[in-house]
This record gives C-alpha cells, sequence and structure tokens, in this order.
C-alpha cells in the first residue's frame, strides 16, 4: 500500500509538472503584447493602448512599462497631456528602481528574470524625457501665444534632465553577495564558478551608451524655441562633436547628421552674434559649399520647421535555449543551442555563433585535445567551458551529480533577431515640389542591439547558474523525498528536472513602441500657407508610408512637427 502510495504521488507530481510545461511554454514579452502593437501599425492608437492596459498591469513587475507604452500611444494620439501623466510616472517608477533590490534579485535567481520588476535600459530611460519634451512642444503649438512660454519652460526642464541622466549613466548597482542568507550564498557560488562565461568578445568602450548625440540636438533644439541661444549653440555643438567622434558609426548612421548640427551652431553663432571672426572660419571646415549658401536662407523675415521623423518599431527580444550538462570525465560544461524548426532558427542561429560559439583555431584545437575529432566539430555548434579549475567547488555544490547525468537542463537567454529594415529613403515635398532629404539621427533598433549584445556574457553567466542552482536543489529534494528507494529517487529526479526546465525563462522585456529609427531636417520657408509632404520609400521599392502636413506659418516662427512612419502587415486591414 506504501508503494502503491507512493507511486500515485509520482504520478500526481509528473502530472503536475506536465500542466506546468504547457502553460509556462513561455511567451516572450513582444508575443504578450502584439494584438496592441498590431493596432498601432494600423494607426488605431486608442485601440493599441486599449490592448496595452489589458496585458499590462499598472501595479505589477510590468508597472514601467505600462506607463512607459501608454505614454508614447497617447503622444501618437495626440493626447499629451495623458501621456505626460503616464511618463511622468514611469520616471517616478524608473528612479525607484534603478538601485537593484537584493530581495528582487533572489526571487529572479530562484525562478527567472520576468520574476522580479522591469526597471529599463539606460536609453529607454532618457527617452521618457524625450516624449515629455515633445508632449510639451506639441502643446506649446496648440496652446499658441497665450500660456505657450510656460509650456516651453517645461521642455526645457526635461532638456535639463535629459543632461543630468547623460551626465550619469553608469552607476553603482547591488551584487548578489549583497546578501548573506544561505541561498544567495549558494547562488554567489555557482555565479563564483560561472562568472567566467562573461568574458567579452566585445569592445565595451565601442558598444557602450554613454552619450546620446540626437537627444543633445533636440535639447539644442528645446534652448533655441526657449530663445536661449547660447544654450543652443552649445548643444548643437556637442551634437556634432559627438556624432562626429564615433557616434554616427557606432550606431551606423552616417555623417549628414553631424553637418546638419554644424550647420545649427554656426546658425546660433550668426544670429547670437559676437561670432564674426570665428563663424566663417568654421563654416568652411565644417559645411559643404551648398550647406554654406543655405545659411543666407534663414533670416528673420523667413519661417522653418523642423521635421522629426520616427520609423517603424524596434524589435522584439526573443529566447534562445541552451541545453546545459556536465561531462564528468573531461570535467567540462557543455551548452548546446536548440534552435528549433521555426522562422527565428535562423536568428538564433547568428546570436549563437556570434556570441558564444567556441569558434576560430583556438577553439578547435581546444575541443580537439578535450574530446577528439568529433569534440572539435562539436565545438563549432556549442560552446564548452573547463571547470578543473573550480572542480572542487563543483563538487562540494553537488553540481556534478545533478548535470552529470547526460540529461542536464535547459538554459534561456535573450537574443536579437537581426535588425529587419522595411523602409528606404525619405524625402521631403514642399508645395509639389521635392525640397529635401530626411538625414538618419537616431537607431533605436541599434541601441537596443549593441546593449543586448554587451549583455550577452552576464546573461549567459547568469542563466546558468541559476539553471544550475535549481538542479542541485531539485536533485537534493529528490533524494530526500526517496527515502532511499533508488527507483522513486530517479522518477522523482526526472520530475524535479522537468519542473526546472518548465521554470526557465529570459528577459525578453523592452519598450516596444519605440521607433525604430529617427530622421530629421530643418527647412527655411516663406511666411504662409503650405503643404510639406513626407515620403518614404520601401527597401525593396514602392511607398513604405506617407505623411501630410498643413501648415500655416509667420515670419520668424519656428515649427517642429513629429511624424510616425509606420506600416500595417500585410493582411491586417
Amino acid at each position: 500500500m506504501r508503494v502503491n502510495a507512493t507511486f500515485r504521488l509520482i504520478a500526481t507530481l509528473l502530472l503536475a509538472v506536465g500542466i506546468l510545461l504547457g502553460s509556462s511554454a513561455c511567451v516572450t514579452y513582444g508575443g504578450g503584447v502584439e494584438s496592441g502593437l498590431l493596432k498601432m501599425r494600423q494607426g488605431d492608437y486608442a485601440g493599441s493602448a486599449a490592448e496595452m492596459e489589458k496585458s499590462l498591469k499598472p501595479d505589477g513587475d510590468d508597472r514601467l512599462l505600462h506607463h512607459m507604452e501608454l505614454g508614447l500611444l497617447k503622444h501618437l494620439a495626440g493626447r499629451y497631456k495623458e501621456s505626460n501623466r503616464h511618463l511622468a510616472q514611469a520616471e517616478r517608477i524608473a528612479d525607484n528602481l534603478y538601485t537593484r533590490n537584493v530581495g528582487d534579485m533572489l526571487s529572479v535567481a530562484m525562478s527567472n528574470p520576468r520574476n522580479g520588476p522591469y526597471r529599463g535600459a539606460d536609453f529607454e530611460r532618457v527617452f521618457i524625457h524625450y516624449y515629455r519634451s515633445l508632449n510639451y512642444l506639441m502643446l506649446a503649438v496648440a496652446k499658441g501665444a497665450g500660456g505657450r512660454e510656460a509650456l516651453l519652460e517645461s521642455a526645457a526642464v526635461e532638456a535639463r534632465k535629459v543632461d543630468v541622466l547623460l551626465g550619469a549613466l553608469v552607476r553603482e548597482r547591488g551584487d548578489y553577495g549583497d546578501s548573506r542568507d544561505e541561498q544567495s550564498s549558494s547562488f554567489s557560488k555557482m555565479m563564483d564558478v560561472f562568472r567566467v562565461l562573461a568574458g567579452r568578445r566585445h569592445d565595451p568602450d565601442w558598444l557602450t551608451y554613454r552619450e546620446d548625440a540626437y537627444l543633445r540636438y533636440v535639447t539644442g533644439l528645446i534652448y533655441e524655441l526657449n530663445g536661449s541661444l547660447d544654450d543652443a549653440r552649445i548643444a548643437y555643438q556637442k551634437a556634432a562633436e559627438l556624432y562626429e567622434s564615433g557616434y554616427a558609426k557606432q550606431y551606423g548612421l552616417g555623417q549628414k547628421m553631424a553637418e546638419l548640427a554644424w550647420f545649427d551652431t554656426i546658425r546660433m553663432m550668426r544670429q547670437d552674434g559676437g561670432w564674426e571672426s570665428e563663424w566663417p572660419a568654421l563654416a568652411r571646415k565644417k559645411l559643404s559649399a551648398a550647406s554654406r549658401k543655405r545659411l543666407e536662407s534663414f533670416g528673420a523675415d523667413t519661417a522653418q520647421v523642423v521635421v522629426i521623423q520616427h520609423l517603424g518599431l524596434v524589435p522584439h527580444r526573443g529566447e534562445l535555449d541552451l541545453r546545459l550538462s556536465i561531462n564528468k570525465r573531461t570535467r567540462e560544461l557543455v551548452l548546446i543551442p536548440l534552435y528549433g524548426n521555426g522562422p527565428e532558427r535562423k536568428g538564433k542561429f547568428v546570436w549563437f555563433q556570434a556570441m558564444y560559439a567556441d569558434r576560430g583555431l583556438l577553439g578547435l584545437v581546444k575541443n580537439y585535445q578535450s574530446s577528439g575529432v568529433v569534440g572539435a566539430v562539436v565545438g563549432t555548434v556549442s560552446k564548452r567551458f573547463p571547470l578543473s579549475p573550480v572542480w572542487n567547488l563543483v563538487e562540494d555544490l553537488k553540481l556534478d551529480e545533478a548535470l552529470g547525468d547526460g540529461i542536464g537542463t535547459r538554459v534561456t537567454v535573450p537574443y536579437y533577431p537581426p535588425i529587419d529594415t522595411a523602409y528606404g529613403a525619405s524625402e521631403l515635398w514642399l508645395d509639389g515640389s521635392r525640397s529635401a532629404s530626411m538625414v538618419d539621427a537616431q537607431s533605436l533598433a541599434q541601441l537596443a542591439l549593441q546593449e543586448q549584445i554587451l549583455a550577452a556574457g552576464g546573461d549567459l553567466s547568469e542563466a546558468v547558474a541559476r539553471e544550475a542552482l535549481k538542479s542541485v536543489l531539485a536533485n537534493e529534494a529528490s533524494k530526500s523525498a526517496a527515502n532511499g528507494n533508488e527507483g522513486v529517487a530517479t522518477l522523482f529526479k526526472f520530475a524535479g528536472k522537468l519542473a526546472v526546465a518548465a521554470s526557465s525563462a529570459a528577459e525578453t522585456r523592452n519598450w516596444l513602441t519605440l521607433p525604430q529609427g529617427i530622421r530629421v531636417q530643418r527647412l527655411a520657408l516663406s511666411p504662409g500657407k503650405h503643404k510639406l509632404t513626407i515620403r518614404t520609400s520601401a527597401a525593396g521599392g514602392g511607398l513604405y508610408h506617407e505623411s501630410e502636413k498643413r501648415l500655416k506659418l509667420t515670419a520668424g516662427e519656428m515649427r517642429v512637427i513629429t511624424v510616425q512612419s509606420l506600416i500595417a502587415p500585410r493582411g491586417s486591414r
């Protein structure tokens, strides 16, 4: 009777694990809000906001995303005050979450990163203030003369906040060793074993987001609108120098934006006065002959329009699964990617090869020495790490027992697929005639991608340590529950491994309503009525998006207009 009861318990456990596997087949954050994103692509911003509110709760782990996503959607819908209320709340939440809480870190350590609050990437925190400043600019246009100055000053406050954030991007964060309880101590030991997996393949100095040339440019724009011409000059020049010294190259933007920023720097010098002995030489050095001639068209009797085009949507982060095991004979940790057969297979393959795979002659020799010809071949599609230097710690943690049985466990890390750009060049048409090309000013897709590349090693180390710790605990629990019965222990161990595998997940959350790229252009226009058309071609030919703006301008007026250029997927209309 006791044996039958034991096996009934095992059967119940296996059934529960099966349900767990079926119910928690991990849906990425992007997949969870896809219905809202689809409505956004169709231009139904109100419908998109309603879908987002269903998926994202204002008081849960996704509370920051709740306010960021809704804040941007309200901006696009022209509900600027509501947008700013959401973004102000997002700012408060992001500030509160910026210092990592040890308790949150432990809950993540014992489960997966989605069981903790989303804190936001550095560039996402900065873009909260970007959209708040745009809201104030749009409200100022709608307000007219009465109250316009106060709204422009509010935009300047957001610009100053950007200055502060860009000046303090790198801050000290807590570590797992900050807690002294037994579980965090065990996880800290696991991190000691696997921290070396974070060895960098990429130069962090080149990839790190430490400044933002585009937001420096927008800061100059806001200062100019406020009449603070010297502050505007400084901001434009800072943007120009950043684009020129490496920002444009880092994010694949080309060099035209650097010239545009220098153009506005010199324009401020001419307009503010006192630079007559300096600006002509700077213009000859930094501007083309066409740009120097264009300076003459910006005067007190003309109006000007600055067009900001937001293109596409940032990519979704996906999940890459790997099988984690230990080869006790060679004392190696072995990670083999599980690509699956879906459309993401190619992107996963590229990410693993770029971030983790043992490549090159050194990797070939290392794998051949440890496992012969087969090992050398497998090494090109796996990640192997020698554990001999820390084998005593491995045995102390009983990690060899938990993972060295040939079954191993599943480890999940985030990845970005190759960036798919659906759009080509953008042209401005004024009153029916082509006037100018839009200039690439920012790539949030590249910002997100490069941040993930920098985090890849740490993501793998934490994921391996997390799943290894869960495997050890499950193994110990199975032995305790079996009470010496080897057959029962085997079944319990198998059930435990299923449960551990089912709980593996990666951090796939990010601010998905952000644009993929941003383009800018500035035009000098005669006072009066104008029709401005922004036409964007598709990457493969044809028209990607077209937007039309009707303007009525006065002499000396400076108008900022924003355009969201999206295309709905085929068959969604």
